[in-house]
C-alpha cells in the first residue's frame, strides 16, 4: 500500500515538475505550500479512506481525521521551496 501511495505521489508531483510554471504561497507559518501539495494530500488521503478505513491520518496541509490503530502521516513534498525553484533538493 505504502509503495503505491508514493507511486501515485510522485506521478502527480513528477508532472507538475517537468510542465513547471509552479505557483506557490505562503503558509501562516511562513513556509511555502502549492496547488501541487494540496492535490497530493487530497489523493494519498483519499486513498487511505478508500482501501483502510479504520486507519488514522494526519498530513501537513488539511490536518488529520481518525482514530484507528495505525496512522498514515503524510507531507506531500518535502522540500516545497526547491520543488517551487525546479531544483531537485525535493521528495515525496
Amino acid at each position: 500500500m505504502a509503495h503505491r501511495l508514493a507511486d501515485r505521489a510522485d506521478a502527480i508531483a513528477a508532472r507538475h515538475f517537468r510542465a513547471g510554471g509552479i505557483v506557490g504561497r505562503a503558509k501562516a507559518d511562513g513556509s511555502p505550500v502549492t496547488a501541487v501539495d494540496l492535490d497530493i494530500e487530497h489523493t494519498v488521503r483519499a486513498l487511505i479512506n478508500d482501501a483502510r478505513p479504520g486507519d488514522a491520518f494526519l498530513g501537513e496541509e488539511f490536518g488529520g481525521f481518525g482514530q484507528g490503530r495505525r496512522r498514515w502521516i503524510v507531507d506531500a513534498i518535502d522540500g516545497t521551496a526547491s520543488f517551487l525553484a525546479g531544483e531537485p533538493e525535493w521528495g515525496n
